[in-house]
C-alpha cells in the first residue's frame, strides 16, 4: 500500500470517528419531539462479497426513508456488513466506517483492521 493511500485511510477513519462522536453528543440532548417519525429496520441477507478469512460477518440491508422528512414516501435499502470484533474484550461502542465515492471498495483495506 502506498503511503499516500495509508494517510488517506487514516484521515477517513479519523473523520468517521469525529462524526460518530458528534452524533453521540447530539443524541443525548434530543427530546421526544425530535425523534424521527419512522423506525429504520435491518433485513438480514447474504453478503454481496466473499467474506474474508478470519472474519465473522453479518450482512443485510438497512432500510430507511429516502427522505427522512417524508417517512411516508419512498424507502431505500442500503447493503451493510457488520464485522464482529476479533478482540477477546471488545469495547461496546461500534466503529462506523463509510467509504465514499462510486466504485470504492473498502474491502481492499480490510487487512488494516
Amino acid at each position: 500500500m502506498h503511503v499516500r493511500t495509508r494517510v488517506s485511510l487514516i484521515w477517513r477513519v479519523a473523520i468517521a470517528l469525529a462524526l460518530c462522536a458528534g452524533v453521540a453528543a447530539t443524541t443525548e440532548t434530543t427530546s421526544a419531539q425530535d425523534q424521527p417519525g419512522y423506525t429504520p429496520r435491518f433485513e438480514p441477507a447474504a453478503c454481496a462479497f466473499d467474506i474474508p478469512a478470519g472474519h465473522d460477518v453479518t450482512c443485510g440491508y438497512l432500510v430507511v426513508p429516502e427522505d427522512r422528512s417524508q417517512p411516508d414516501g419512498s424507502w431505500i435499502k442500503l447493503h451493510v456488513a457488520v464485522f464482529k470484533s476479533r478482540s477477546a474484550t471488545p469495547l461496546p461502542d461500534p466503529v462506523i466506517y463509510l467509504a465514499g465515492g462510486g466504485g470504492y471498495n473498502q474491502l481492499d483495506n480490510l487487512t488494516y483492521y
